[in-house]
C-alpha cells in the first residue's frame, strides 16, 4: 500500500508539472504573435 501511495503521489506531482509547462508554452506562444 505505501508503495502505491507514493506512486500515485509522484503521478499527481508529474502531472501537476506538465500542467504547468503546457500552460507556460501556451503563455509564450501568445506572446511570439
Amino acid at each position: 500500500e505505501d508503495a502505491r501511495e507514493s506512486f500515485v503521489k509522484s503521478e499527481k506531482k508529474v502531472r501537476q508539472l506538465e500542467a504547468k509547462i503546457h500552460a507556460e508554452q501556451i503563455a509564450s506562444a501568445d506572446a511570439q504573435k
